[in-house]
């Protein structure tokens, strides 16, 4: 199948044209593509690529935003440029929910609660993961609706108590969530987790 014009959400068009020239905007490394797509993209080739490997280019841009937004620690400029890819990703294949996820903590990463909140409660709609709602309660927290922030964040928890997943990131999410929200019996929940990780090898 080959790479065509893309509809966004709003029902206007992304000709081919404009979806290489973002792609290009989004600086990802060659090494996220195979040499032909990298090659195509920086001529800006009007030839049809096929559509999987650019398929698999844009979710590299993902990948490469969300190793960022998913540390503490990362500086603003990375963060920064983390947010722009994932926004050139999301316009290039709208509706998709593991994007919108990344979308959404690179907002949070930043400092934007409410387009954080948008992209998570969209995320939601379309993959209901325990990774949305914690950022969505941490996302209300910052935002002041620390009522509501408490209330979703007691879904993911208990959902997660449920499942007694090993899950050292999704785990960590909910560390930083708990003490976000002043809620101290998280850290308990976590050391028993990977204790029990540990137990199983």
């Amino acid at each position: 199948f080959p790479w065509r014009d893309t509809t966004r959400s709003d029902g206007s068009v992304i000709s081919v044209e404009e979806q290489y020239r973002k792609l290009k905007l989004a600086r990802v490394s060659p090494q996220a593509a195979t040499p032909y797509v990298s090659a195509q993209i920086e001529n800006h080739s009007s030839a049809v690529l096929d559509n999987r490997q650019l398929d698999a280019f844009v979710l590299n841009i993902n990948n490469q935003s969300w190793n960022i937004v998913k540390q503490r620690g990362a500086s603003r400029e990375e963060l920064l440029l983390a947010l722009e890819r994932i926004k050139i990703a999301c316009e290039l294949r709208p509706g998709d929910g593991y994007m919108l996820n990344t979308l959404g903590v690179a907002h949070y990463r930043v400092g934007n609660w409410r387009e954080a909140l948008a992209a998570l409660t969209e995320a939601r709609s379309l993959q209901d993961h325990e990774e949305d709602l914690l950022f969505m309660a941490m996302s209300h927290w910052q935002l002041g609706n620390e009522q509501k922030a408490r209330e979703i964040y007691q879904m993911a928890d208990a959902r997660l108590e449920e499942q007694e997943t090993n899950d050292m990131e999704l785990l960590s999410f909910r560390t930083e969530a708990a003490e976000l929200l002043n809620i101290g019996k998280d850290t308990e929940k976590n050391e028993s987790s990977a204790k029990k990780q540990d137990e199983s090898q």
